[in-house]
């Protein structure tokens, strides 16, 4: 019997991994630099399969969702909302949160200043949320020196802004060989003129 491993890597560091040099093949299904966009898209094996699907209706339209199923357990990941993870499932086992926010939120619904910057909230809803990078924490206000060199204040917003910037560049790269290792690949970027340049690679 073929064994399946599913491989989530953060920052770069492989979470679960059985790694036999292999070959790789790779799948583009988002560049913004290649401009290639995939509204949907299937790819199955012996026992395995990933599929992206967008998803419609109120405020979930064009949120698009990947999943990734190794025969065992299923691992929803949401490029649009800063490579977040939705969902784990095995059987009727359920890893998530029953969340007051109904359906996966678009960003474009979100305005992380109202409510006094309470914003973010209007789309928590996934087991495991993007926050950060430039902040992550309360809402608040930061004082720092700005590119003139004069102090400044700016009004920071709860968790910052990394869960509701989309994703990229997106891939999904899968091992030729058994153990046939499934990894999906999300480049994310938090960018500001005289502000952060930052890089999330989820």
């Amino acid at each position: 019997m073929n064994r399946f491993i599913i491989c989530l890597i953060f920052g770069g560091m492989n979470l679960l991994s059985s790694h036999t040099q292999a070959e790789e093949k790779r799948h583009v299904l988002t560049s913004e630099n290649g401009k290639v966009h995939t509204e949907t898209w299937n790819l199955s094996g012996e026992g395995w399969s990933v599929k992206k699907r967008t998803l419609h209706g109120g405020k979930q339209e064009g949120v698009e969702l990947i999943t990734i199923d190794n025969g065992v357990m299923q691992i929803v990941v949401i490029p649009t909302r800063g490579m977040s993870i939705y969902e784990v499932r095995n059987k009727d086992l359920r890893i998530g949160w029953n969340s007051p926010v109904e359906g996966i939120v678009h960003p474009s619904f979100i305005n992380l200043e109202s409510r006094g910057g309470l914003g973010w909230l209007e789309g928590f809803n996934e087991w495991m949320v993007r926050c950060g990078l430039e902040f992550a924490g309360h809402p608040g206000t930061d004082e720092f020196v700005n590119n003139t060199g004069e102090k400044a204040t700016m009004d920071l917003t709860l968790h910052g802004k990394i869960g509701n910037i989309p994703a990229s560049e997106v891939e999904v790269i899968i091992d030729s060989e058994a153990p046939y290792r499934i990894r999906v690949r999300g480049v994310v970027y938090e960018k500001f003129f005289y502000g952060p340049k930052l890089k999330l690679v989820a």
